[in-house]
């Protein structure tokens, strides 16, 4: 190999080798750059994508019943709902976020249950009471059960069941002639349904079928929250107080 050929081919190898770092260098400015333009996209995704708990207080806070509450507060008390169970109607989980405001002092209790209740018509389906006897976990006395729920309007509601609370309680609609305490034993599931309820006539003062019926019925459109922890069948005790329809 001549002088000439030695010195073209160190030149071509001197190319080659400056070649292959450039192209190794553009690779990883590209690669670099992927990486940060794929960083911004999820980011500007992130950022447009909307608050699915934003828009839950944008519409509940344009319902009449929370007038005055800013959606900032109606997140909070959302949030505070997120980790139970979902699975209900509308109107169940206004009521859930209703108790919520009461426990968070963003509403009072005495408008906890509104007046379009009152308006609601009551069923017509016949209630039958169950024959099996209830063995309530409350202990029977002669005094109504512990007040954990009260409720007032044309008709006082009082319950006891440990430590579940009501998601719904519904305001009997009656025209009963007579007023008059009735006290149920009622069994709640796990779910939250009423599946039993019938008079308990020891811490009942009337006897009326007109205001037993009534009650036995609306005990059964009750529901109480959902709990795996509870017994399958929780007992307790439902207290309707009637005011004379005269």
């Amino acid at each position: 190999m001549n002088r000439f050929e030695i010195t073209f081919t160190a030149i071509m190898a001197t190319i080659i080798i400056h070649l292959t770092v450039a192209v190794i260098f553009v690779s990883v400015k590209i690669s670099a750059m992927q990486r940060e333009l794929a960083a911004e996209i999820i980011l500007a995704i992130e950022e447009e994508m909307p608050d699915p708990d934003m828009e839950k207080a944008i519409e509940l806070a344009k319902s009449d019943q929370f007038e005055g509450l800013s959606p900032e507060e109606m997140v909070n008390v959302i949030k505070n709902l997120a980790d139970k169970p979902l699975d209900i109607d509308p109107k169940e989980y206004e009521e859930m976020v209703k108790e919520e405001m009461v426990k968070s002092g963003l509403l009072n209790e005495k408008n906890f249950i509104d007046d379009r209740k009152v308006a609601e018509e009551a069923g017509t389906e016949e209630i039958v009471i169950p024959e099996d006897k209830v063995e309530p976990q409350v202990t029977e006395k002669k005094e109504k059960p512990q007040e954990k729920g009260t409720f007032r309007g044309p008709t006082r509601i009082y319950y006891d069941l440990g430590k579940r609370y009501h998601v719904y309680l519904p305001i009997p609609i009656y025209k009963c002639q007579s007023a008059g305490q009735i006290t149920l034993a009622i069994v709640v599931d796990r779910s939250g349904t009423v599946v039993k309820a019938e008079p308990a006539s020891k811490l009942s003062n009337t006897k009326d079928p007109c205001l037993i019926e009534t009650a036995v019925e609306h005990a059964f459109k009750s529901r109480f929250n959902a709990d795996q922890s509870a017994p399958e069948k929780q007992a307790g005790y439902l207290t309707f107080v009637f005011v004379s329809q005269n």
